[in-house]
């Protein structure tokens, strides 16, 4: 079939191209297919079946194959994306900012870092892999080391929409897993749909399988010893039963994998996790460190009440916060007014800090091909402004409101 030929074509020169490092200029797409071209219009097509693994024939392609392969090409590789900006509170910028991408990147195995950027380059440009590898280094720097005996981190990185927020925590998690992290929580909307949706990105970036079946980066890449425990399904959101049942017993003491949790910003669901963890440890968690990804942070996670009585949610986040002696908080959104007005001095006695961003801020770029707001109006030129005439009959502007 010729459809089985156009594939195995387009697959050689993906695989070719993504063997060159960086955004590739249009050029260099041009020379591998115009390669690609010779090769298949000067070998035998029997011949051409054996080296592009085909159990047929090979079928020519025609000029509009060929330009839609240089099109496809375009798309994926002829894209940049830059690196971020951070911003830093006094106290942070006299820290060590630089632990994570000069000492322990370089000292760790990097195992769920590494599958997870093998499964990126699969489907996004190197460019942009490349550039959320730095961006995510940079979060693990300001975040601190979790060997250290004692911290408390509140960051934000703030994103375009929908713009790769839920990529760039996926790498941040698994980095956070391979330097030491135990319990990782990320805290994934308000409603069930988009709990299950971010547990099935997860699954596929960072645990790799789902009910015992490889998924994402696990498949062919699981190594049992190194599967993270994920207290949370597809179907089910955080209860103490599943997670007692799941973890069987174990605690982060006696466990050798990261711990996962994707909940529903929810407060039973928070208040269950809380009492879950207060019945294993009477007191603070102190050996092992927590990091919180608060996703749609703007979204009920501020506190609109004043500090003597906080909203739920944002009472329990904090409550959470302060039942591990190591513990960080990454608040993400393309929103964040909300998160900069929280008072940066707001702190109530029982449960600690209001939830400001006081360490540091990181906004991440786009990457080029990327659609939004601006490119519609704030263009001058009005490209994809297009003025509709004909539209009267279908919507009268006097119409009634039913």
């Amino acid at each position: 079939m010729k459809t089985n030929s156009y594939k195995a074509v387009k697959d050689y020169i993906f695989d070719k191209l993504c063997k060159v490092i960086g955004a590739l200029p249009i050029s260099k797409i041009e020379d591998e297919i115009n390669k690609a071209k010779t090769v298949t219009s000067t070998v035998d097509p029997e011949m051409l079946a054996t080296i592009f693994s085909l159990e047929s024939t090979f079928h020519a392609l025609n000029d509009g194959d060929w330009n839609r392969i240089q099109r496809e090409m375009e798309t994926h590789f002829d894209v940049k994306m830059q690196n971020g900006i951070l911003i830093q509170g006094e106290e942070q910028q006299e820290r060590d900012n630089a632990w994570w991408s000069t000492v322990e990147k370089q000292k760790k195995e990097n195992y769920y870092w590494e599958r997870y950027e093998k499964y990126l380059r699969l489907s996004l440009p190197p460019e942009v892999v490349k550039t959320i590898d730095t961006d995510t280094d940079i979060v693990m720097n300001n975040i601190e080391n979790p060997s250290v005996e004692t911290f408390s981190r509140y960051g934000m990185v703030v994103g375009h929409v929908p713009s790769g927020k839920t990529g760039n925590y996926s790498a941040l998690i698994c980095k956070a897993a391979d330097a030491g992290y135990k319990f990782l929580v990320v805290i994934a909307g308000g409603i069930n749909n988009l709990r299950n949706q971010t547990q099935q990105r997860l699954n596929e970036s960072f645990v790799g399988q789902t009910k015992g079946v490889q998924v994402g980066s696990g498949k062919g890449n699981t190594d049992k010893k190194s599967l993270p425990l994920s207290l949370t399904t597809i179907e089910n959101d955080f209860n103490k039963r599943d997670a007692d049942r799941l973890s069987q017993g174990l605690n982060f003491d006696n466990i050798s994998v990261p711990i996962l949790l994707v909940i529903k910003k929810n407060t039973k669901t928070l208040a269950s996790i809380i009492d879950w963890l207060e019945k294993q440890y009477k007191n603070k968690v102190s050996s092992h460190a927590m990091l919180v990804i608060d996703d749609e942070s703007d979204y009920a996670s501020i506190n609109t009440n004043g500090e003597d009585d906080p909203t739920q949610i944002n009472k329990k986040l904090r409550q959470l916060l302060g039942l591990f002696q190591k513990s960080a908080y990454v608040a993400y959104t393309a929103t964040p007014y909300a998160n900069i007005f929280i008072d940066h001095e707001a702190k109530n006695k029982d449960i600690g800090k209001d939830l400001f961003p006081k360490d540091f801020i990181y906004a991440l770029d786009a990457p080029t091909n990327y659609f939004g707001a601006r490119k519609i109006f704030l263009d001058p030129n009005k490209t994809y402004l297009v003025e509709i005439s004909d539209y009267t009959t279908s919507l009268p502007t006097d119409h009634k409101k039913h």
